[in-house]
């Protein structure tokens, strides 16, 4: 079994000007919810009603290329 990358995200709904932040957890996408799992807890937020969702890797989770010119 591989890795789970634990991430932050910011999750925006219509209308709200504020984000739900949960830090330290994982995501997916599971019917019309998009859910957030942090500290033991699922948090399920409406595909509808989510305006913008951002998610923040740590630095060494991520794989960079160099880019030759």
């Amino acid at each position: 079994m591989s890795e789970v990358k634990k991430y932050t995200i910011s999750v925006w709904l219509k209308g709200n000007n504020t984000p739900f932040v949960h830090r330290t957890c994982t995501a997916y996408e599971k019917g019309s919810f998009y859910c957030v799992c942090a500290g033991g807890i699922v948090f399920k937020y409406p595909l509808v009603d989510i305006q913008r969702i951002s998610e923040l890797y740590e630095q060494n989770t991520r794989k960079f290329q160099k880019v030759h010119a």
